[in-house]
């Protein structure tokens, strides 16, 4: 069941829309596996999280909309912020602390490579893949036949707490249109 946090998003008949509110807000927490079930114990908490996320790319090519898609245990997040303005690259790794419904303690990082064509607009599809056990990411998009970014996280996961798919705002005014997110949480 997603939790929601407060009332700032609608249901549009194409996508969920969240609504604008302050600067790195968290916004969204899907539980994807309870406390309890991954162990330290065992090698079963060793899982790769695989999510392929579709946003509304025209509201994105038009407006400031920078989210942030990742997992955490409920209080440190690891993943990337997916970027609109594309001068540098699609996908930034970010890490953080929810204090309060708010991601603190950021740490972002760019890729070196560039886009050869940086007006190429957002991305239809992205895909993110994260080991929390390896402390390793990846972000994929379909700008120029593939864009690729491949990362390593400071933070470590305490996946007895749980582990859930989240959503932080970037920018107080940005407003999201997500037509989709697929899960898949394999074990390793």
């Amino acid at each position: 069941m997603p939790l929601f946090m407060g009332h700032i998003y609608t249901y549009k008949p194409n996508y969920l829309e969240i609504l604008a509110g302050i600067e790195n807000q968290h916004v969204l927490q899907v539980p994807l596996v309870p406390p309890g079930v991954l162990t330290d114990n065992d090698d079963s908490k060793c899982v790769t999280v695989t999510m392929t996320i579709a946003m509304d790319t025209v509201w994105a090519d038009s407006n400031d909309h920078d989210p942030s898609f990742g997992i955490s245990d409920g209080e440190r997040f690891i993943g990337f912020y997916l970027l609109d303005n594309r001068i540098t690259n699609p996908c930034y790794k970010v890490e953080g602390d929810n204090v309060n419904n708010v991601l603190t303690n950021r740490v972002h990082e760019r890729s070196d490579a560039k886009l050869s064509n940086p007006s190429q607009g957002y991305s239809s599809e992205v895909k993110i893949q994260i080991k929390p056990c390896e402390k390793w990411g990846s972000c994929h998009t379909e700008h120029e036949g593939g864009f690729v970014f491949i990362v390593n996280y400071q933070r470590n996961l305490d996946l007895t707490k749980g582990l859930y798919l989240e959503v932080y705002r970037t920018h107080a005014g940005e407003i999201y249109r997500i037509k989709y997110i697929t899960v898949n949480v394999g074990m390793d």
